[in-house]
């Protein structure tokens, strides 16, 4: 069965965040493990395709052949589970009707050849014999809440 994973709010989102996206990548598991016979794909908003490893495509701009469709709104979790992290993940899985799996509660994302060698360039560039600090102070999502201005 072709599933179509359309991770926003709802028809009108932008899309949830990039942390929001990563702790997807669990249910995708999940998903993989319980539900084999489900061909997962993704909707995801800008710049946030590359984080899954099933086919994903930009919001608004996915094939229209499937036989599923799930909307994700992925609200705060306010549920405290017996034996579970009590987050949005669990959440997900609760109303997707799907088991928790220790095992599966981290998060993968796939990271080519090629961004490893970036990454590794970038850092080549920083004084060896010097600490830094990595901020990410510009969120694209609830921006007025993330951001740092500067």
């Amino acid at each position: 069965m072709r599933v179509l994973h359309n991770f926003a709010n709802n028809e009108h989102h932008g899309g949830h965040g990039l942390g929001d996206c990563v702790m997807f990548t669990s249910v995708i598991q999940h998903i993989k493990q319980q539900l084999p016979d489900w061909d997962q794909h993704i909707a995801v908003s800008h710049g946030k395709q590359s984080i899954f490893d099933v086919p994903a495509y930009l919001l608004g701009k996915q094939p229209k052949n499937f036989d599923k469709v799930i909307w994700h709104p992925w609200s705060e979790c306010y549920t405290v589970y017996p034996n579970l992290t009590s987050t949005k993940t669990t959440k997900c899985l609760q109303e997707l009707k799907l088991s928790p799996n220790w095992d599966l509660l981290s998060y993968k994302i796939p990271i080519s050849d090629n961004a490893h060698a970036a990454a590794d360039t970038y850092l080549n560039t920083l004084p060896e014999n010097k600490g830094f600090v990595i901020i990410h102070y510009q969120g694209n999502t609830s921006y007025t809440y993330k951001s740092i201005d500067h």
